[in-house]
């Protein structure tokens, strides 16, 4: 499936026609992540919880964050950090130029 995107300045529309690359995962074994058909090999993608946090993303795929936190981390008083981090593993990972 895509969607439409751009790489637009902030405030800008989205340009017609652009397309977000395919994004592909596998869940099931070890994890797998390929975007544009390009396979993700990072060393952030072997982290434990960075998995855990992409297998809850696909399951609960529209849940809030505070929701998220809470299932990765039942027996912390305040989650959120921990997620705010792992987040940023993720995302470095997936995105390295941003």
């Amino acid at each position: 499936m895509s969607e439409r995107v751009g790489d637009p300045a902030p405030g800008r529309p989205i340009a017609p026609g652009k397309l977000f690359p395919q994004l592909e995962l596998r869940v099931l074994g070890p994890l797998m992540i390929r975007i544009g058909g390009v396979e993700i090999h990072h060393p952030d993608l072997r982290r434990s919880r960075v998995r855990e946090l992409v297998h809850a993303l696909v399951v609960h795929r529209s849940a809030r964050r505070d929701v998220l936190a809470d299932l990765l981390w039942p027996d912390l008083p305040d989650p959120r950090h921990n997620l705010r981090v792992t987040l940023d593993y993720l995302r470095g990972a997936i995105e390295p130029r941003r």
